[in-house]
């Protein structure tokens, strides 16, 4: 992973999600969790990230991972943040 996405890890609550190894179903797992804010899909791994602020979460994907912002680190609203952040070629 480059050196942002570990940055990512390290600034915020992290769980791996061993079932989910496509991008939908790794947004799905973050989706399903209150606290999640932001699934990253790098190779067929998925974490999901309960970031500590905003800050953290504007971070874009490096080659080979997969980005997607679920909710705004302050929104209330579960429904209608999701924003994809980069899927390298």
């Amino acid at each position: 992973m480059g050196d942002r996405l570990l940055l990512l890890l390290h600034f915020g609550k992290y769980e791996v999600i061993t079932h989910a190894t496509n991008l939908t179903a790794c947004v799905h797992a973050c989706c399903n969790s209150s606290k999640c804010h932001v699934a990253l899909l790098h190779k067929e791994n998925c974490v999901t990230v309960e970031c500590f602020n905003a800050e953290v979460c504007q971070l874009t994907a490096g080659f080979g991972s997969s980005l997607v912002v679920v909710r705004n680190v302050d929104s209330r609203n579960l429904e209608g943040d999701a924003q994809m952040i980069a899927q390298p070629r």
